[in-house]
């Protein structure tokens, strides 16, 4: 669920952005470890855990904080299995697109215009999958 979703604000277009993101980082760090074949375990304890426990607002600051960058680096380094390192710079450019930083740090919120964000995203992923086709 969306930061200011957790907080009450009105729904807006950029809070499914957010929301789709979670799914993807999600996946990755929890879902993914099973269809591993290189014999590793998944991390006992997920940061990720903090995302589904305590009231709203906890789980809120804790996402938050998570989006900063040096916390973002410490969840994808330790959550994604290894063969998903493919799928970090998506992770990344997406974190970056939906939580750029200002002079009093992380924005949270939602650009008037939807494009702001739309057209990143898609480049992101266009990006993406062509640099997955390119290795395969």
């Amino acid at each position: 669920m969306a930061i200011e979703v957790l907080l009450n604000v009105d729904h807006t277009y950029c809070y499914d952005l957010e929301s789709f993101f979670y799914v993807l980082i999600w996946q990755c760090a929890r879902h993914s470890w099973r269809k591993s074949k290189q014999g590793l375990e998944q991390p006992k304890d997920s940061l990720l855990k903090r995302w589904y426990t305590g009231n709203y607002k906890e789980i809120a600051t804790y996402k938050q904080g998570n989006m900063e960058a040096g916390e973002f680096e410490h969840i994808l380094m330790k959550e994604f299995p290894p063969y998903l390192d493919c799928i970090k710079p998506l992770c990344r450019a997406i974190r970056d697109i939906l939580f750029p930083y200002g002079k009093k740090g992380l924005i949270i919120g939602t650009p008037q215009d939807p494009k702001t964000l739309y057209d990143p995203i898609i480049k992101a992923y266009e990006d993406a999958i062509s640099l997955l086709e390119t290795e395969t």
